[in-house]
């Protein structure tokens, strides 16, 4: 997966972009918060740090499955003999 976050005026968008079992790339808006421009509006920053929580979890879901592949690679962990290609 790859994630983009896009700024268009007070609206800011987190995009996911993955390449699906199919062979083919997969575009999706995964969630949007305005960005609040004036103290009467601050309670909409709630939903700009919840987009920004996301974006930090599946980072760090990532990070641990590099962390597991690279472990896997090193012999660290042990993968079974069906989950291997061959």
């Amino acid at each position: 997966k790859v994630y983009g976050i896009q700024s268009i005026q007070t609206i800011l968008i987190l995009s996911e972009l993955k390449y699906d079992e199919d062979g083919k790339f997969s575009y999706t808006e995964v969630r949007s918060a305005q960005i609040p421009t004036a103290y009467s509006e601050r309670n909409k920053w709630i939903k700009v740090f919840e987009t920004l929580c996301y974006l930090f979890i599946e980072m760090t879901d990532q990070e641990n499955s590099y962390k597991l592949i690279e472990d896997q690679e090193h012999g660290i962990a042990m993968v079974s003999h069906e989950e291997t290609i061959r």
